[in-house]
């Protein structure tokens, strides 16, 4: 994930970085779309 990919998913859930950085964590795991690992991730 590019630091501008990351910055967009900050932004679009209102993510602090090591939020976002655990969303795609979740999201690369479990391959799940963006909205999905957000919910499960809690934030």
């Amino acid at each position: 994930m590019s630091d501008e990919e990351l910055q967009e998913l900050m932004d679009e859930q209102g993510l602090n970085r090591d939020e976002a950085e655990e969303v795609m964590e979740i999201m690369d795991e479990y391959g799940l779309d963006e909205d999905e690992a957000v919910e499960i991730g809690g934030f």
